[in-house]
């Protein structure tokens, strides 16, 4: 498949949040350390060919019907109409600790690449290819991560959308870096992947934002400025306004926390808002 050319991708901050679970304690707790890069806008999205904006305009459409499912309003086109999606659905990714300060968006994409393969290890190291598809290291390269720009949403989703990436759920199915709407459009594409498509969501984020009301639960020492990538899989509630978003966070080390969280649909559609108002799904 040809891949996409980025247009002039956008810098990203490459700080990376990863999640625990309230209750659980990661061993071994490193020193925290200073984010580096920093990202203040990241909207540029890339030039697809016309298979992939077929594919891309399917997707869209799946998602309006999966909302007009959640709302009952008989809108749905007869070709597209799904079965209306569960409460609650939680997908089994694993968490993994980004490498280095600017590795969240690499790491993010290893925790959706290891579940559409299939590597259901716990084991939360990036580098090792005997628990991980592919190496963070490698997914770095495929993105053009660096230490100053970090990762772009254009590269990442390149980089998603590699035949050697994530295992498609049909073979019409792409990763987009697209707006993510206002909090119902939000939620929806968190259910459409979600429910329709076995698929996590990767969230561009202002995690603990200075002088911001919403912060990530994942996230809990001094108020930064800084930009992150997060894993979505899962939610509870289809209806946006007092739904429940679960995710997966890689930055302990790094400002944040390592594992697997939870928050509101409302607190993490406002902490993308903080940032770019921007979602890979």
């Amino acid at each position: 498949m040809k891949h996409p050319k980025v247009v002039t991708p956008a810098v990203l901050f490459g700080l990376s949040i990863a999640l625990l679970l309230p209750t659980v304690v990661l061993a071994g707790k490193p020193a925290q350390g200073a984010p580096a890069g920093q990202l203040e806008v990241d909207r540029t999205t890339t030039t697809k060919t016309p298979e992939q904006q077929a594919w891309a305009d399917a997707k869209t459409d799946v998602a309006a019907n999966v909302a007009a499912s959640m709302t009952s309003d008989g809108t749905a086109l007869a070709e597209y109409r799904l079965v209306g999606p569960p409460s609650t659905k939680i997908l089994e990714t694993r968490f993994r600790q980004q490498k280095t300060s600017y590795w969240c968006g690499p790491a993010s994409a290893q925790v959706a690449i290891n579940l559409s393969r299939g590597y259901f290890f716990a084991k939360k190291g990036g580098e090792d290819p005997d628990t991980n598809y592919r190496l963070q290291s490698e997914i770095a390269a495929w993105a053009n991560t660096t230490a100053s720009y970090g990762t772009s949403g254009a590269n990442l989703e390149n980089a998603l959308n590699r035949p050697k990436a994530v295992l498609k759920p049909t073979a019409d199915w792409i990763y987009i870096f697209a707006g993510t709407g206002d909090l119902d459009a939000f939620h929806n594409k968190v259910v459409t992947d979600v429910h329709g498509y076995g698929m996590p969501l990767i969230s561009l984020v202002r995690p603990n934002e200075p002088r911001k009301e919403f912060h990530l639960s994942s996230w809990q020492g001094p108020a930064i400025h800084a930009g992150h990538w997060i894993v979505l899989r899962g939610y509870s509630g289809l209806n946006a306004s007092n739904a429940t978003i679960y995710y997966n966070d890689s930055s302990e080390g790094y400002q944040g926390g390592t594992g697997a969280y939870a928050d509101t649909a409302l607190t993490m559609w406002k902490v993308s808002h903080y940032h770019s108002d921007m979602i890979i799904w």
